[in-house]
């Protein structure tokens, strides 16, 4: 089974991962660690601005589902879950090769997200609008479950879990 995490930059979603990981067993596995690894395999430092230009070159050489098929030939469990969808096109080519899978668009407003990324007000927006133009915002409409990041640690988790409950799933 694979479970998916999308959402804006600051909503929750490697928190949402690290819980599964934590209670379900789940292996975590992000878009931006294919990145990383190949830009650190260019002798380039994998800063977010590296990762989004070579990303952007992927896409325009190989298609907008080449980030998720560099992914999955790194799963290598039968519990998975992915942060950091783009585009429908990673979405769907995901889907369509996993036995079992769930994308959950993971919402926080504006405030929130500030309060928890190291980036001002205009690096946010900026790296938003790029995203927007991969077509991030078709992932969140095309999401299987939606959460609520707006209050606390104790209530996101007990979110997750009743998902996880629903698809019939069992923690530690």
């Amino acid at each position: 089974m694979i479970i998916g995490f999308t959402g804006r930059a600051g909503c929750g979603k490697t928190t949402a991962a690290k819980h599964l990981k934590k209670k379900y067993g789940f292996d975590h596995y992000n878009f931006s660690d294919v990145l990383a690894d190949l830009l650190e395999d260019q002798g380039k430092k994998p800063t977010k601005l590296n990762m989004s230009v070579l990303g952007d070159k992927l896409r325009d050489e190989e298609g907008n589902d080449v980030m998720a098929k560099y992914l999955t030939r790194r799963i290598d469990s039968s519990n998975a879950v992915i942060t950091g969808f783009r585009s429908p096109a990673e979405v769907d080519y995901v889907r369509q090769r996993a036995m079992e899978f769930h994308l959950i668009f993971v919402k926080a407003n504006l405030q929130e997200r500030m309060n928890r990324v190291e980036e001002t007000q205009e690096e946010l927006n900026e790296r938003e609008e790029k995203d927007v133009k991969k077509g991030m915002e078709e992932v969140f409409l095309i999401a299987d479950k939606e959460i609520d990041n707006n209050g606390s640690l104790e209530h996101f988790h007990e979110q997750i879990n009743k998902i996880m409950d629903e698809i019939e799933i069992e923690g530690e």
